[in-house]
């Protein structure tokens, strides 16, 4: 940031274009941050039968399949929850096979570019097609949002991890992961499955650097080999009747 405010300062002239900058030769070193384990095939079918089932719910509980197509979505297509958010109708394709990605959303009033300031535009398997295709209706209008609260706002959050996917995982079993966690989870089993990796940046607007530092092995890590039979450091039981 100091490299960017000095370089920055130049531009404005406010120091003379031959100043030395001083901030160059700074190395900031972060210490490791342990990754969030991606949700498995078993878990993702878990939750997604959760969020989409009915049977012997309460009251209270039913608005969880509100959002049944938001989390699918979500794992799908491994969105940013911002991004997820900012999706509107007129992003779709006519026939909703593609879905363009450039903004990110955490309220009304918060629209803004994305994280990189890069646009994307997405293919989407025949599946996420036909979900967004039963969502939309010939009333929908171009600029209302894909997915929605229960009160029919943008989705907040703080307040779906809180009231729907906390309370979800808990049920289920499922260790605690935030939703964010979906995207990990998309690109670890795409990895995972000798999906190339540039195609997956791009799908998932990722520098491709930060997707080998962070995402790859992490479903399926490396092991180390077996080199040796415990067997054979094992020393032979003794014989009762042949010891000394």
């Amino acid at each position: 940031m100091m490299q960017a405010c000095w370089l920055w300062a130049i531009k404005k002239k406010l120091l003379p274009v031959t100043n030395e900058n001083p901030w160059l030769d700074i190395k900031v070193s972060l210490p490791p941050r342990q990754q969030p384990q991606p949700f498995t095939a078993e878990e993702i079918g878990k939750i997604m039968r959760e969020f989409r089932s009915e049977a012997g719910r309460q009251p209270s509980q039913t608005e969880l399949s509100n959002y049944a197509d938001y989390v699918e979505f979500k794992f799908g297509v491994g969105l940013r929850t911002g991004e997820a958010a900012a999706l509107l109708w007129k992003h779709c394709s006519a026939d909703c096979s593609k879905v363009w990605i450039g903004e990110s959303a955490s309220d009304e009033k918060s629209r803004k570019g994305d994280k990189r300031n890069k646009a994307r535009s997405v293919t989407l398997t025949p599946r996420l097609q036909q979900l967004l295709l039963a969502r939309r209706s010939p009333e929908t209008s171009p600029n209302s949002p894909i997915f929605t609260s229960v009160e029919g706002s943008l989705i907040d959050a703080k307040n779906f991890n809180n009231r729907y996917w906390k309370p979800t995982l808990a049920k289920l079993g499922i260790e605690y992961r935030r939703p964010y966690t979906t995207r990990h989870t998309l690109i670890s089993h795409a990895l995972d499955q000798g999906m190339n990796p540039a195609e997956l940046a791009q799908i998932t607007g990722h520098n491709l650097r930060t997707m080998y530092e962070n995402y790859v092995g992490t479903v399926r890590p490396p092991q180390l080999p077996e080199l040796f039979s415990i067997s054979e450091f094992d020393s032979p039981a003794e014989n009762p009747d042949t010891a000394e």
